[in-house]
């Protein structure tokens, strides 16, 4: 997994809505539209929020299942895949969901 996904577009997919959230920020508040700002606070918090749990959860199960070892010389994948699979799967959807509600705050801010 982490081969695969590890890249410049990942780095560009993490860090730019927080940083576009910021920057959006600035620009209203400097507008004097500070009602505006709170909303996009909001946003930029669920996107720290799900950036935390990519960092701090997914990434270290990512890798503890690289350090499983090749599927071919895993003696129990059943265990591997249970220790991983439903804590992954769970913290993936907060993540989904805390990404998709910034998204959603975002489209709705004026």
């Amino acid at each position: 997994i982490n081969v695969a996904i590890l890249n410049p577009w990942l780095a560009v997919i993490l860090a730019g809505p927080p940083v576009f959230s910021i920057i959006t920020a600035v620009l209203h508040f400097q507008a004097g539209q500070r009602a505006t700002v709170v909303w996009i606070g909001a946003a930029l918090a669920l996107y720290v929020i799900a950036l935390l749990i990519t960092i701090g959860i997914n990434v270290p199960l990512n890798d503890a299942l690289a350090a499983a070892g090749p599927p071919q010389r895993i003696t129990d994948p059943a265990m591997v895949r249970d220790h991983f699979e439903t804590t992954w799967a769970r913290w993936n959807i907060a993540r989904t969901g805390a990404s998709t509600a910034a998204f959603v705050l975002l489209c709705i801010v004026r």
